[in-house]
């Protein structure tokens, strides 16, 4: 993008506050190694729109490519409350939480991430990894010089005081469905952990059922006029998912779904005026892809 580019760009995204021009703004600052004029533009667009994710996705990322994890996390942590499926957010924070050593956090965001996207490779090689390092054997202390342990020691020293060894207790892993991850977990029983699944985890769980199900429900029924079956049911023609889709970089389902809600309501200024933003945005991304 050129300089003059930028400049009607800036100019157009200062004209009206409520604009989201900001954020292909700072993109086009970030490409030109302008990072701290991305992150300027962006602090400004988010303190007027604090609960556009796209932003905040965007801030997220410049300070991952910063490697300024606990900034990132900030950012991402915010995005997952406005969007709880944002399938790029989540993976973010699964990387953010194995690099900081919060292992059980990670294993969770990545099984939302295969929920989310069950081909993700990346993911699973991520979650693999890290469930293989949580079962690391635990080393045993060796006997003393004299061939006993402490416990064998204090065994003999006092055997009216014998006490049985409290056997080790195992449950069946069936918090997380293995099918519906995209990964083969084995059937196999293994020690309890030691801490028990979050009830953040199991929300998103059903958050992710809930959405897939919808998904399948409006592929088979494209007018959307699904029955009521105590199910979730997500009107595709919001604007919230419009921005959810932006947020993922799905342009083209977010311009169905305003084409959809204008062809409703063709005289909505706002609506009109959201198209043409995206409509720029996905101009400035081909340019951008032709190099």
């Amino acid at each position: 993008m050129t300089n003059e580019e930028i400049e009607k760009l800036k100019k157009k995204a200062e004209k009206d506050p409520r604009s989201k021009l900001f954020v292909p703004l700072a993109e086009a600052y970030k490409q030109r190694d302008m990072i701290d004029e991305a992150i300027e533009v962006l602090f400004k667009g988010i303190d007027d729109q604090p609960e556009y994710a796209s932003a905040r996705v965007a801030l997220g990322k410049i300070y991952l490519d910063k490697e300024m994890l606990t900034e990132a996390r900030d950012e991402f942590e915010k995005v997952i409350k406005l969007i709880p499926d944002n399938l790029l957010a989540n993976k973010r924070l699964a990387y953010i939480y194995r690099e900081q050593g919060e292992h059980n956090m990670a294993v969770e965001k990545y099984q939302i991430v295969l929920g989310l996207s069950p081909n993700d490779v990346e993911s699973v090689e991520a979650l693999e990894s890290l469930k293989s390092r949580s079962q690391t054997p635990v080393a045993v202390d060796e006997p003393g010089e004299d061939g006993l342990d402490d416990a064998e020691k204090a065994s003999s020293e006092q055997p009216e005081k014998k006490k049985s060894a409290e056997p080790v207790v195992y449950e069946i892993d069936d918090e997380v469905n293995g099918s519906e991850l995209g990964v083969e977990i084995p059937d196999k029983l293994k020690p309890v952990s030691e801490e028990p699944v979050t009830d953040e985890l199991e929300e998103y769980r059903k958050t992710v059922e809930t959405h897939s199900q919808t998904a399948v429900e409006t592929t088979a029924r494209p007018d959307y006029d699904q029955p009521k079956n105590d199910k979730i049911v997500i009107s595709m023609r919001t604007s919230t998912m419009a921005d959810i889709f932006i947020s993922q970089g799905l342009y083209d389902k977010a311009m169905n779904v305003y084409k959809e809600m204008l062809s409703s309501d063709p005289e909505n200024s706002r609506l009109i005026q959201r198209r043409k933003e995206l409509e720029m945005l996905i101009k400035l991304k081909a340019k951008h892809d032709r190099g």
